[in-house]
Order: structure tokens, then C-alpha cells, then sequence
């Protein structure tokens, strides 16, 4: 038998795996939580999913991520009730024992097609509660429920530790306004410690969407202050950048201890990181482009970028280290779901590797 304890993303995976296998497959958790499917109407629910909520300075509040831009001009009470009511029309309602208090975009989104399927055949059996005590051959729940336990799984979360590095270069310690966050971090844009300006965390970002697309803007914007294009504010500044976040964070997010790294929208955070390197791509650069290129091409590019599901080719399209030929292709394949190289992709790197070789001469 086995016992997942609290709803998180690893729980519900391994639940999801291994209860095919098991006599019995409990899940515990003491909040409840959403879950929400890996297609939704036959499409990603990337191409669904956004957190239209803008809070100058940073983004915190929900943690769903964002594809397609033109949802962040609903409001976001508007956007969230749409969602929920479409999640819950093509899955049904959750279970008793799954029944969060708090509202969809508010709290860290586990995403599995088949979890809900499983508990509804009974593979997996939800207990909203916590662990009241072991005993010899039990666990008892703090409903009074009593379960027979042959192995207990914990996914409870983790520190943020680098015994290795100075404390001061990751960490808040001490403060009493974000003390509902465990650890929280003390990084500017949550990459570059204001006390060490050459030191970079690639990665410390929690969000159930494409990683990829975050890892891969904050390794740019990290070589764009060591190249001197992106200039560091003051040390204060940043200190309080990030205190504003975690206080934010604190008071906005359904709070786990876990949640200091939360970002609220994909799109809104790379968008901000790729700004003083004029690679966002604004509705007025993508405008533009149908007036002084291929207005065809520049067309099905803008309504890919603001309808259909992000990728990191729309962050290539304009400034620094733009290579708009090979984004827009691979921008147009990915619309017509095509998995292959294109010949346009193809050729523009081809072009492009020769531009490297020239320059490699000079």
C-alpha cells in the first residue's frame, strides 16, 4: 500500500504511477487542491492557461503560467472564473476529499490528465486532513480516520540550501513581515544576489508551466549584466525589490511554505527580463513588421504570439541576439503543430551559420 502525504506536483505524479500497482492507494493532504488536466478541448492547457493579474514591480499572485498573451487583458477575477468553470465542466467537480478553500489561480497548480481519472475509479482515495500519529501498524489522520500503512511517502517540499555559500547570498533571514514563507529568497528578479553582483542562481523559479522558457531568459539576462548591455541597480534597490516580492507573495498567494519563488505569469516575467534587451515581443513591434516585411508572414507571427501557445522562438524575434528569420519559421511550425525542421527553419540556419563563419574570419 501507499500513502502520499500533502498535495504537491510529485505527489500527484507518483500517486497517479503507482497505484495501478498497489492494494491501496491513500492521498492525504490537508488543504485539498486543484488539479488540473494536461489538455483541456483537445489543446495544451498552455493555450488556455494565463495570469492576467499585473502588479508593477513584480508579478506574484497566482502561480499558472502564462501563453496566450491576449488573455492578459481580461481581469483576472474574470479570467479565473472562466477557467474554473471550464476545468470543472469538461473534469467535473473535485471530490470532498480534494475540495480546496482556496480559488484556482491561488496556489501552486498540479497538471495530470489521469489523477482525477484514478480517484474517481477508486484507485486513489483523497483524505483531506494531516497526520495525527503512527502506531504499529497504522496512521491515524486527524479526521480519526484510521489507515492500515505499509509505507508512507512524504512530498512535503524542500529547503533552499548551499552549505557551500554565504546565506546572505540567497537568503531574507529575520523578518517578520514574510515569515509565512519559509526561506525566502534574497535574489533581485530572483537571479543575482545584491550582495554578491557576480554571483547567479539559473533556475530558483517556481512555476507549473515551461521552465525552459525562464531557465533559458535568465541565463541571457544573467550574460547581459556580465557583458555590461543590462547595468545592476543599487544594492538597496534590490534588497528592496526583493523584499517587495516576498511581502507580496506573502499576502497575496495561497502561502505553503514553500512558496517564495512563485512567479505569477511566464510570459509577464520573461517579458520584463527581456525588455532592456528590447527582445519582448510588444503588439507594436509585431505591428510593425506587417508594414515593413512580408505582411503575410508578419500576420500569422503576431496572432501565434498573442493566441497560441508560447515558445522561447518569440523572445528571438527582435533585439539583442534576435535572429527574426529562424524565430518566425519556428514560430509558423509550431502553429501548424509540425515537429520536423521546416525548410525555412532550415535555410535561416543556414544563412545563419554562414553569418558565423564571416564573422569567425574577421
Amino acid at each position: 500500500m501507499f500513502r502520499a502525504y500533502a498535495k504537491s506536483k510529485i505527489a500527484v505524479d507518483i500517486a497517479s504511477e503507482i497505484s495501478p500497482q498497489t492494494e491501496e492507494c491513500h492521498f492525504v493532504t490537508r488543504t485539498g487542491g486543484w488539479i488540473i488536466p494536461r489538455f483541456l478541448l483537445g489543446k495544451p492547457i498552455e493555450a488556455f492557461a494565463s495570469e492576467p493579474r499585473f502588479i508593477t514591480g513584480s508579478l506574484i499572485t497566482a502561480n499558472i503560467w502564462s501563453t496566450a498573451r491576449i488573455l492578459h487583458h481580461l481581469p483576472s477575477s474574470l479570467f479565473q472564473t472562466i477557467l474554473t468553470r471550464l476545468i470543472n465542466y469538461v473534469e467535473g467537480n473535485l471530490p470532498p476529499g480534494l475540495q480546496p478553500k482556496h480559488k484556482l489561480l491561488e496556489a501552486s497548480l498540479p497538471i495530470r490528465g489521469d489523477f482525477l481519472e484514478k480517484v474517481n475509479v477508486g484507485l486513489v482515495q483523497p483524505h483531506k486532513a494531516g497526520i495525527d500519529k503512527f502506531t504499529r501498524d497504522a496512521l491515524i489522520l486527524t479526521n480519526g480516520t484510521k489507515l492500515n500503512v505499509d509505507a508512507v511517502v512524504f512530498c512535503t517540499g524542500y529547503n533552499i540550501d548551499y552549505p557551500y555559500l554565504p546565506v546572505d547570498s540567497y537568503l531574507t533571514k529575520n523578518n517578520k513581515v514574510i515569515d509565512a514563507l519559509d526561506n525566502p529568497v534574497n535574489l533581485f528578479e530572483l537571479i543575482v544576489s545584491p550582495n554578491y553582483q557576480n554571483l547567479f542562481f539559473i533556475g530558483l523559479v517556481e512555476s507549473p508551466g515551461p521552465n525552459a522558457q525562464i531557465f533559458e531568459t535568465q541565463a541571457r539576462w544573467a550574460v547581459a549584466v556580465l557583458s555590461e548591455t543590462i547595468v545592476l541597480p543599487e544594492p538597496e534597490v534590490m534588497r528592496a525589490w526583493a523584499k517587495n516580492f516576498a511581502t507580496r507573495l506573502a499576502g497575496r498567494a495561497f502561502t505553503t511554505p514553500k512558496a517564495h519563488l512563485r512567479v505569477g505569469s511566464n510570459i509577464a516575467y520573461i517579458d520584463r527580463l527581456t525588455t532592456p534587451l528590447h527582445a519582448n515581443p510588444s503588439f507594436k513591434r509585431l505591428l510593425r513588421r506587417m508594414f515593413t516585411s512580408n505582411p503575410l508572414l508578419a500576420f500569422t507571427v503576431l496572432y501565434s504570439v498573442y493566441v497560441d501557445v508560447t515558445s522561447s522562438s518569440q523572445f528571438r524575434l527582435f533585439g539583442d541576439g534576435a535572429c527574426y528569420d529562424l524565430a518566425a519559421a519556428t514560430i509558423c511550425r509550431i502553429a501548424r503543430k509540425g515537429k520536423a525542421l521546416s525548410h525555412d527553419e532550415k535555410m535561416a540556419l543556414q544563412r545563419l551559420k554562414a553569418e558565423w563563419n564571416r564573422q569567425a574570419t574577421l
